[in-house]
Parts: structure tokens; sequence; C-alpha cells
């Protein structure tokens, strides 16, 4: 971890702090870190092997959702904001249909406009399941 750029330190250290579920993607490849809110989320399926991994890799069956908003502020062009996002993913063994709120800002570093991506979570409500069901 030495050898770890500052940012990164840095915001890993806010990351684990929190109590709200927080994601880190990092660098170009998108390194998976998260904390122990977020871990909740997932099931055996992602945690813990997700920690470290390639998040085009982890994310595979939700990353048509998930990557345009990383693309979108790790080009430069800001942060963004989704309310009650559909995000269906496997956990526990069965497909589940989750509604998530979350903000995806920059984390500046000095290789890039965004060297990561901190991704602040909480659950959505369910509009589109509850109207579907009625």
């Amino acid at each position: 971890m030495d050898t770890w750029p500052a940012a990164l330190r840095t915001t890993l250290r806010i990351v684990l702090g929190t109590k709200h579920p927080v994601f880190l993607f990092w660098g170009a490849q998108a390194v998976c870190f998260y904390n122990d809110a977020y871990s909740r989320s997932l099931g055996p399926e992602q945690h813990p092997s997700m920690l470290g991994a390639d998040a085009r890799q982890a994310w595979s069956e939700i990353w048509h959702r998930v990557g345009p908003q990383l693309d979108h502020v790790m080009a430069g062009r800001g942060a963004t904001w989704q309310e009650n996002q559909w995000v269906p993913f496997t956990r526990d063994g069965r497909l589940h249909e989750m509604y998530w709120t979350c903000s995806c800002a920059p984390v500046v570093d000095d290789t890039a406009p965004a060297g990561a991506l901190a991704v602040s979570v909480r659950p959505g409500a369910r509009p589109r399941l509850r109207a579907r069901r009625s």
C-alpha cells in the first residue's frame, strides 16, 4: 500500500470510514474497492471476490447500466446522479430487481482528470416494480 498513490490511500480512508454504502472504481482498469456498508448489498457471488477485481468483469451482468456513468465521470465530464435506477443483479443465487439512487463523483489525482470514481448509493424506491405488479 505504500506504493499506492496518495489520492487512492486518502480516498480509501474516507470510503472505509463511513457507514454509508460507497463503492470506489480506481484507475483505467476500474479496480473495485468498497466498504462494509456496501458489502451487505452483495451476495457470495460478488463478495469478497470483487475486491481488487476489474469492474468490467465483476459487474459484467450490469455493465451496460453502470459503464456509461463510469465513462462519463472518468472522461472529466463531471459527476452523475441517478435516482431509483433499476439494477437487476444476481445475489444469493437468484435475480434481484434492485433500485438504487446513486451519485458518481470523480476522484482527482495527478495522472488524469479523474483517476477514480466514488459511488455513493442508497436503496431506492420501487415504483416500477409496484406498477408492474398492480
